[in-house]
């Protein structure tokens, strides 16, 4: 991917008074997981606008952006470092989509 990816993440509040995107850069990637061993990497429809096609399936990740906020978007969305599952974390600390057979 050429361009350079920035986050999307885009709410006008009383309080930040924003009318633009957060445009934080994308840090990292991580495969979005279920929550079954037997199913293992989330795949979606290869188009965002998702639906009924007849696309194929391409693997879904979690992206962080420098503010933290945490997107799922396709893996081909932005070309940033592939890190492994559980290593992106939410904001009270958790890891994301982590799968229960994988140990801390």
């Amino acid at each position: 991917m050429s361009e350079e990816r920035t986050c999307p993440i885009w709410y006008k509040t009383k309080l930040n008074g924003s009318d633009e995107p957060c445009g934080g850069k994308i840090l990292r990637k991580e495969p979005a997981m279920s929550l079954e061993k037997d199913v293992g990497q989330i795949k979606g429809p290869n188009d965002l606008t998702g639906g009924y096609t007849k696309e194929e399936l391409v693997p879904y990740y979690l992206y962080e952006c420098e503010h933290g906020h945490i997107l799922n978007k396709p893996g081909w969305w932005a070309d940033v470092e592939e890190v492994p599952p559980g290593t992106v974390k939410s904001r009270f600390g958790w890891a994301m989509k982590k799968p229960p057979y994988m140990k801390e």
